[in-house]
């Protein structure tokens, strides 16, 4: 299983995250106060634009509200209501209506007088069919309709003409119905039991972000690459075996995850989207990229791990914007000269391959902070990845390493440093350079003892030095205030000495 290892900071931001983003109507109401106890409200029901009386148990919904005729948001999520009542429909100026997580069974006839509603939350109602109610609503801008029980999609939905966002998240849905409403630019799927996409794909025409990740789908039909303003798409955890060969329309896309499926090859039209900055293929057969994958020069983060890549193709050292590379869990058996030329690189993970020779230029990648080499057949550390003065995580486990140059006392940044499961015998003196070192993990080696000079370590937090043939501490615990953990599990130290570790340092986790 990859490890990322967080080293307090955040250097890319690649989660994916569905849009909470209520256009600029949410902008609008943001400088309204938000009214959360109604009794408070009645007091100055003209100026109660927002009412939040979510989490508040409510059986039903509080006649009081129809004080309230300038409301424009309303908050009744997470209660135990069993009905919308008609009454809601005399709150003319509503905007905002939020009714997820209750056990409502009905909705009143007169929800679609609400002729100024923009955003309707519907989430986790148990819905089996979407209220023919909702459909009225022509001003209605953003619909949420997750975690229920739908299983189709009505083609009533053509009759919102300006809904911008759909989220159907966790519902049972198969298919998409023929008939979307071209306004589209936001379209969540995720967590369904869709298997086939309709030609009419094709017509959403506005359409900026899609998420179709967690269903079954095997293929998508050619018409999905003429959504020419599509800028994310979200594929991971399907069944797509190939994909649409011609992307050339896409010239707006920035996002691209297709993790977690069973593609055995990318098309080579994915060199033409010239604005995508994220593009995520792990965990697939791929055991080739397309030559000219190097075009793609806005790319910032790329990740091809997990999958069946023996050598990567010429050129792609020039994607010089390139801030994240993962491809771990390859078959990579080296690392040439040209893949250090990588300059802007800030993260590097090339853990579990079968690499066993570096290349020396690694100082031509000066702004590299985290380099994962685990789980490879190293033997040697070149010196110039000691001159990346920038690194805070180096993982060097589980390879046949016997030395440390002397030259690593330039890694002064460092806060993670993993040699474990190595052959070392010995640890330089110079260790004390790594003045900011908070993890420092040595176990599985062949080490007799521990230079003092580990003493100087001021910040370290985490010593780990279990297995190996350590007969005593050789340096003082009390000279490292900063201590939590010590794991020494595995090694020849007498009893006597464990007894006077544990009787010391008290505050200190010791395992033995």
């Amino acid at each position: 299983m990859k490890i990322y290892i967080i080293v307090g900071l955040l250097l890319i931001n690649s989660g994916l995250c569905f849009s909470q983003n209520l256009s600029s109507l949410s902008d609008d109401l943001s400088s309204e106060v938000i009214y959360r106890d109604i009794n408070k409200a009645k007091q100055e029901p003209d100026k109660v634009i927002r009412l939040d009386l979510s989490n508040q148990n409510l059986t039903q919904v509080p006649g009081e509200i129809l004080f309230f005729k300038n409301l424009r948001e309303l908050n009744l999520s997470n209660n135990q209501l069993d009905l919308v009542p008609g009454k809601i429909a005399t709150l003319k100026y509503l905007q905002i209506l939020r009714l997820s997580n209750n056990p409502i069974k009905s909705f009143p006839e007169e929800l679609d007088t609400l002729q100024n509603l923009q955003v309707l939350e519907l989430q986790s109602l148990n819905l089996s069919h979407i209220p023919v109610e909702v459909f009225g609503l022509k001003s209605l801008q953003i619909l949420k309709l997750d975690f229920n029980q739908l299983t189709h999609l009505p083609d009533s939905l053509s009759l919102l003409p300006n809904l911008i966002e759909l989220s159907l998240s966790k519902n049972k849905l198969d298919s998409l119905p023929e008939y979307l409403e071209n306004s589209l630019k936001i379209l969540i799927l995720s967590h369904n039991q869709i298997s086939y996409i309709p030609l009419s794909i094709a017509k959403l025409t506005k359409l900026e972000k899609i998420w179709l990740d967690y269903n079954q789908l095997k293929s998508l039909p050619d018409e999905f690459v003429q959504l020419e303003n599509l800028q994310e798409v979200y594929l991971t955890h399907n069944q797509l075996e190939k994909l649409p060969e011609d992307w050339k329309k896409l010239k707006s896309i920035q996002k691209i995850d297709l993790s977690h499926n069973q593609l055995t090859s990318l098309p080579i039209g994915f060199k033409s989207m010239l604005q995508l900055h994220h593009l995520n293929i792990e965990y697939n057969q791929l055991n080739s990229l397309p030559e000219g994958i190097h075009t793609l020069q806005s790319l910032q983060h790329l990740d091809i791990s997990n999958n069946a890549l023996s050598q990567l193709p010429e050129k792609i050292e020039k994607l010089d914007q390139l801030l994240f590379l993962d491809l771990g869990e390859n078959q990579l058996n080296n690392w040439g000269d040209n893949l250090c030329l990588f300059n802007a690189l800030k993260v590097l993970y090339l853990g579990h391959n079968k690499i066993q020779k570096l290349s020396n230029q690694f100082e031509q990648m000066p702004d590299l902070t985290v380099l994962d080499l685990s789980f490879n057949q190293l033997s040697e550390i070149p010196t110039s990845l000691f001159m990346l003065k920038n690194l805070k995580s180096l993982i060097l486990k589980n390879n046949q390493i016997k030395e440390i140059p002397p030259a690593a006392n330039v890694l002064k940044s460092l806060y993670f440093l993993d040699l474990s499961n190595n052959q070392l015998t010995q640890i330089p003196a110079e260790l004390d350079s790594f003045s900011e070192l908070r993890s420092l993990l040595l176990g599985k080696n062949n080490l007799t003892k521990i230079p003092q000079s580990l003493e100087k370590l001021s910040y370290l937090q985490e010593l780990y030095l279990e297995s190996n043939q350590l007969k005593e501490m050789g340096f003082s615990l009390s000279s490292l205030p900063e201590l939590q953990k010590i794991n020494l599990q595995g090694n020849p130290i007498s009893q006597e000495i464990i007894d006077k570790i544990r009787k010391d340092f008290l505050k200190v986790s010791v395992i033995f």
